[in-house]
């Protein structure tokens, strides 16, 4: 039988108060199916924006994916949720295993999630250091629209159909908005994304919709997705190691 919920939050708020950090927020996804609980970091600073850090536990009452252990923060200056959960740092639960067992590694595995996460934020703090051409902002758009937005508006009614150019303007919004505020900076194209994500692009109707597709959907996809197009951008003798999904 998968573990109950209520047994896996109890095992999480252990490990939690184990290791001397505070749970602020847990809920459920996709009515049930899934379960979260964030344990909240110091803030951090990037640029002159203000990051809320979190570690995330993620796991699925069915067994449908393994307990995963991850990143999250939200940036103040527009509340954008952003969440990295790396392949490795799952575990699958065992039939035959009891919970106790399968959740032995745990608190090894939240301080390797604080390490990677301390390595985020000098990634976000070298992305905001990057001045980024218009070219590469145009690279991103096709990438995630389909859409050249170096074409005129005539060209592009001619190219695209209303709902791809709807998409790209509201992407397009998102990354200007934010540029304006964080700079012509990789920072600020990504953030760009993120707001996309979390304000613009499209969820189910159901409880905590947005949340889900920000930690495990399509959403997390294409967030990590652009991240990792802006990391590759940074200077050589800049870049962090860094693992993406």
């Amino acid at each position: 039988m998968p573990a109950q919920n209520f047994e896996l939050v109890e095992k999480m708020v252990e490990v939690a108060n184990r290791e001397n950090i505070e749970i602020t927020k847990a809920g459920p996804l996709n009515e049930g199916r899934k379960i979260f609980l964030q344990m909240r970091l110091p803030d951090a600073k990037v640029g002159n924006d203000t990051l809320s850090r979190y570690i995330t536990g993620l796991n699925s009452h069915d067994k449908s994916t393994g307990l995963s252990v991850g990143v999250g923060n939200t940036v103040a200056s527009c509340t954008n949720k952003f969440y990295q959960f790396n392949k490795k740092n799952q575990i699958r639960m065992r039939h035959t295993a009891s919970l106790e067992e399968n959740l032995q590694h745990l608190p090894q595995l939240i301080k390797t999630v604080m390490k990677s996460e301390l390595e985020l934020i000098e990634t976000f703090k070298r992305l905001a250091d990057t001045r980024v051409s218009m070219n590469f902002v145009n690279d991103v758009m096709v990438k995630f629209t389909g859409v050249d937005t170096s074409l005129s508006p005539t060209q592009a009614e001619k190219k695209y159909s209303t709902k791809k150019l709807n998409i790209a303007q509201n992407l397009a919004e998102s990354i200007n908005e934010e540029m304006k505020g964080k700079g012509q900076t990789l920072w600020g194209l990504w953030n760009g994304i993120t707001h996309y994500t979390n304000h613009k692009k499209s969820v189910p109707r159901r409880h905590n919709a947005r949340i889900e597709a920000l930690m495990c959907g399509t959403h997390n996809d294409m967030n990590n997705q652009a991240l990792a197009m802006c990391v590759k951008k940074i200077p050589a003798k800049t870049v962090h190691s860094f693992t993406f999904n």
